[in-house]
């Protein structure tokens, strides 16, 4: 093979494994708040996709958890106390995300 040939494969390869092969981190928390365990935070789901999630749990109150990605919401609806509240959403990459958790 030819030195440019050999050049544009290499460049190549190197093109394709930084655009798919590159670990996206997760944004998250887990964090104790209202006397129960709140996790939540962004993870990547495909080519700019995103999604938002919020998981509570309170294991002595009535509880939900709800979530937002640009204009797509989700609530998990009130849940018994030792059960995990969980919602999420999906998105593209650039919309704005909310999580949120509720105690009653």
């Amino acid at each position: 093979m030819k030195t440019n040939t050999k050049k544009r494969i290499s460049s190549l390869v190197l093109v394709v494994a930084l655009t798919f092969g590159t670990a996206v981190p997760a944004l998250a928390a887990s964090v104790n708040v209202g006397g129960g365990t709140w996790d939540y935070g962004t993870r990547a789901k495909g080519w700019n996709v995103k999604e938002v999630y919020s998981n509570y749990l309170h294991n002595t109150k009535i509880h939900k958890a709800s979530c937002s990605i640009g204009a797509n919401k989700s609530d998990s609806g009130w849940t018994a106390p030792g059960d995990t509240a969980s919602s999420s959403a999906e998105g593209k990459w650039g919309d704005k995300t909310h999580a949120y958790h509720a105690i009653k």
